[in-house]
């Protein structure tokens, strides 16, 4: 198994689905399933520690171990819910979570730890995914094929540095994206008419009717695409790295 730390990192880093990332790593859902399974079984959190290798990572993962080693992991959705209660506390939480699995039942200490983790990952279930789809462009794709195509390894490592995935779209008979033909219709279909004479002053026309195209409420969503990025893609972002990618 030599692609357990980059199904980590998609799946905690990247948010993304397990389909997905079965997708991106060429290895099939179950075996995605069961990475993730066996890592939240493990003693081990996300991030890893520095300097953990690949080998390290699969003997913690799949190494055997006898049942008393296992530990079982919290109903954290029903201890989030719970502890809307007035007067519930963590600390009863778990006292009710060890005494129903004794051995198997982590510490307070790891109880409280294990639970930030969970709601944390919970507040950012909403989020955007950090994708990129590709459209089989040569400069990203070596070598095009419509159930497994092979990614150029230097924009791998590219999308790794940026904490990013990459998933390249079968080469099929290509389709215009939707969004693409309304800013078309919006854009050219109102400067049909007008003749410019620099591309300043084209730019300028343009960046106005974008704006108004952003800021138009769609109706079937009730809200305007630029409602949408404050909502959705904005809390989403990521800094960008403070060394480029060279």
């Amino acid at each position: 198994m030599t692609k357990i730390n980059e199904v980590l990192r998609l799946k905690f880093d990247c948010q993304l689905s397990n389909r997905n990332i079965a997708t991106c790593v060429k290895i099939g859902c179950s075996t995605i399933s069961e990475i993730l399974s066996r890592f939240k079984l493990s003693e081990l959190g996300w991030p890893l520690p520095d300097g953990t290798s690949e080998l390290q990572l699969t003997q913690a993962l799949y190494q055997d171990k006898g049942p008393s080693q296992h530990k079982l992991m919290p109903d954290f959705a029903l201890c989030f819910k719970e502890l809307k209660r007035k007067g519930m506390t963590k600390r009863l939480l778990w006292e009710e979570y060890h005494t129903q699995y004794q051995a198997c039942a982590y510490g307070y200490t790891q109880f409280c730890e294990y639970y930030t983790r969970w709601f944390k990952k919970k507040k950012r279930s909403m989020r955007q995914q950090h994708l990129l789809v590709l459209d089989n462009l040569r400069s990203a794709v070596t070598k095009p094929c419509r159930y497994e195509p092979t990614l150029n390894d230097s924009y791998r490592k590219l999308a790794n540095h940026y904490c990013t995935a990459v998933m390249s779209v079968r080469p099929y008979k290509p389709k215009a994206e939707n969004a693409v033909l309304i800013v078309e219709r919006w854009i050219l279909m109102r400067l049909r008419h007008q003749v410019f004479h620099t591309y300043a002053e084209l730019n300028i026309v343009i960046r106005n009717l974008m704006h108004d195209l952003n800021q138009r409420e769609m109706r079937q969503i009730g809200a305007s695409r630029q409602d949408l990025f404050e909502m959705l893609d904005k809390p989403a972002l990521k800094p960008l790295s403070l060394q480029p990618y060279l």
